[in-house]
């Protein structure tokens, strides 16, 4: 049967919204009924006891919200530039330095971001939890193609050789290049046990002796895919 326009609105009228107000209002009435007489001790107690999980996922919704937020909209931006420096750990000054003077040469657009870690240590010796860890998360950067430059150790590079994970530099660099940084070439064996020029000695570097750099061989990751900003940071390493 049509309801009239002064016909009572029912339970089985009322649309699902107007239940669920209608139950939140009883609710609250009926809480601010039992709050009414007690003192404030024992309203603290009692809201505690009843609503301490409800005010703690309150809490932790509130601060997820900007984190996911922020991860999400992140998501939106591609890397332009991938820097690594391993065995350095939290090289504040050379990350800052990079940052101000060789991230605005690459004219980043706005949907463009660069990317530091200097988190990584790696210890080719030990044999533990924590270098486990840090060895998947060298291999995740070469694998899934983040790494464009790396700064690091004799220790890593010597560990890595035979694996054909950096460059030949015979290959990457233009001839001008070949001839202007032969002299600080670092030279490792590939997959076939032929010895190549695979870093570059950068000890001798403004930028590695200002901030103090104790990784100072500058490799290129075959996974790298952004090849003329790699380029790039090499030339400004170096002037």
């Amino acid at each position: 049967m049509e309801q009239t326009p002064n016909q009572p609105i029912t339970d089985e009228t009322q649309s699902t919204t107007e239940k669920k107000h209608t139950k939140l209002s009883l609710f609250l009435a009926q809480e601010k009924e039992k709050l009414k007489d007690m003192t404030p001790k024992q309203k603290k107690e009692y809201l505690w006891e009843y609503y301490r999980y409800h005010a703690l996922i309150a809490i932790i919704i509130l601060i997820l919200i900007p984190v996911i937020g922020n991860i999400i909209y992140q998501n939106t931006f591609s890397t332009r530039f991938y820097c690594v420096i391993v065995n350095d750990m939290k090289n504040e000054a050379a990350v800052q330095t990079i940052e101000k003077d060789f991230v605005p040469t690459l004219k980043l657009s706005k949907k463009e971001k660069v990317a530091f870690d200097s988190s990584l240590q790696f210890d080719p010796e030990a044999d533990d939890q924590y270098n486990s860890a840090a060895y998947s998360k060298f291999n995740l950067l070469l694998n899934q193609r983040q790494a464009d430059v790396m700064l690091a150790d004799k220790s890593i590079f010597d560990y890595f050789q035979g694996q054909d994970i950096f460059y030949n530099l015979e290959d990457f660099l233009s001839a001008e290049d070949i001839k202007a940084y032969e002299n600080y070439f670092i030279y490792g064996t590939n997959s076939k046990g032929e010895k190549l020029p695979m870093g570059i000695d950068m000890s001798n570097t403004k930028f590695c002796k200002e901030n103090n750099l104790k990784s100072t061989y500058l490799l290129f990751p075959v996974s790298s895919h952004h090849k003329e900003d790699a380029l790039n940071f090499l030339h400004w390493i170096t002037k």
